[in-house]
């Protein structure tokens, strides 16, 4: 008769906890890159202000609706946000915010008048509140001791650089590619994100998670 000793029955134990360790970190990056996005949509239509006016021949009121637009949306749903993930899932809202914020993206990178941009902009703030309330649900919920203390260090960070990113982008996309482009460029960005969400937390290989994710993040900013 074979015996089992201990240390072969706790090797396998503390692999699968590797493996769910790194599993975690992995989905955190990935909901960090959609809160990265979200964060970005505040200041990036400020240096856009003059071609919009131009393109879209938009007054005073109109430039201050489409920036304000979005914050204001996203201010007064996010608790609501919150509460609707509490109630249907952290996922699932995350992947219906993605979804709502990736589509009005690639409606405000189109949007052919203003009140089609201004509209565009508040659904777009409204994507956020219920995608940004997720991230700090799944971290109190799949973190705990110094690895939550690390997941919320990093979510501080994002916050901080998305908070001044959107000014620089902008200036760099500007000077480059047209308003149209650019939300193309967003959109398809945030298309990528929403994809890894929706696959980070299932049972997929390990390597091609991290392929992928490496692959989203050289795609997005090359």
């Amino acid at each position: 008769m074979t015996t089992t000793s201990p240390t072969q029955r706790a090797a396998p134990t503390a692999d699968a906890s590797a493996a769910g360790s790194a599993a975690r970190w992995l989905m955190l990056g990935v909901l960090l890159a959609g809160q990265f996005m979200a964060l970005l949509d505040v200041t990036i239509v400020n240096v856009a202000m003059p071609t919009i006016s131009s393109d879209l021949h938009a007054s005073g009121a109109s430039l201050q609706l489409i920036v304000s637009g979005y914050t204001v949306a996203y201010a007064v749903l996010l608790i609501t946000g919150a509460r609707l993930g509490d109630l249907f899932g952290r996922r699932r809202l995350y992947l219906i915010g993605i979804s709502v914020f990736t589509l009005t993206s690639l409606a405000c990178g189109l949007a052919p008048n203003t009140a089609t941009l201004t509209t565009a902009r508040f659904v777009q703030g409204a994507g956020a509140a219920m995608m940004m309330p997720q991230i700090v649900s799944v971290i109190q919920a799949q973190f705990a001791g110094t690895a939550r203390a690390k997941a919320l260090s990093a979510y501080s960070a994002v916050l901080a650089v998305g908070a001044v990113a959107g000014q620089i982008v902008a200036c760099c996309w500007s000077a480059r590619i047209s308003s149209a482009r650019a939300g193309a460029r967003s959109f398809l960005s945030t298309c990528r994100s929403g994809w890894l969400s929706s696959h980070c937390c299932r049972g997929s290989c390990r390597r091609t998670r991290l392929a992928a994710l490496a692959a989203s993040i050289w795609s997005g900013w090359r």
